[in-house]
């Protein structure tokens, strides 16, 4: 009798366990460990810790993801088990049109309801990378290379463009010295983007030589009015 009633209550609590055990779709970049779900990232960045956040070798750990102006715990806001980089969806990928933004250095992410951004200075080893959610999964759109549209700002490989004008910004291709690869570069009525770096107009006649898949004409005389 009483080993019975064990065998009911495990077939009762069965399902509760199971529903318990969270999927990662992305192990790369998702891990459990104590039951706190952790993003996790390389970078280049010499500080060690920071609240919710640690590094362990070249890999940063985010317990928590920047949301609303305040840091929230992953386990309230990530979904493991539709957590992925963004680019490893066919049809986000296919927009990227270039080969060269999708060789490993993954900036962007999402999960069934939100857009992640992963943000990491190269530049500055002394300034700790950023996690944060940029919008809602329905408010993105992939623009080509490097550059991501969410809501009213643009990115570039993690970088928000500075007084960008969304409604004229586009996108070209430009030959990279001493290569065979095209780095993906992006306009608006007033600047050049080398990427995120805002360039200003004198700068067009110093690359319109190995820039193609635009009318530079039509480019010249915008920034010459």
């Amino acid at each position: 009798m009483e080993n019975s009633k064990k065998m009911m209550y495990c077939f009762l609590f069965l399902p509760f366990f199971i529903s318990c055990k969270q999927e990662i779709k992305n192990k790369e970049y998702i891990t459990i460990k104590e039951s706190i779900l952790y993003f996790k990232h390389f970078t280049f960045s010499n500080i060690i810790e920071q609240e919710g956040s640690y590094k362990k070798d070249d890999s940063i750990f985010f317990s928590k993801v920047f949301f609303e102006n305040k840091n929230i715990s992953n386990n309230k806001i990530i979904d493991p088990e539709t957590f992925d980089v963004l680019y490893n969806d066919i049809n986000d990928r296919k927009k990227v049109s270039n080969d060269y933004y999708l060789r490993g250095d993954d900036y962007y992410f999402k999960d069934k309801n939100y857009l992640y951004i992963y943000q990491d200075d190269i530049s500055d080893k002394n300034k700790f990378p950023l996690f944060f959610v940029a919008g809602k999964v329905n408010e993105y759109s992939v623009i080509g290379g490097g550059y991501l549209r969410v809501g009213n700002k643009i990115y570039c490989k993690g970088n928000e463009l500075v007084d960008v004008d969304i409604n004229t910004f586009k996108i070209a291709m430009m030959r990279l010295k001493h290569s065979e690869w095209f780095q993906t570069i992006g306009f608006d009525k007033n600047s050049i983007y080398m990427e995120s770096k805002k360039e200003n107009k004198e700068k067009l006649d110093q690359y319109k030589k190995d820039i193609i898949g635009i009318n530079l004409d039509s480019l010249q005389k915008r920034y010459s009015e």
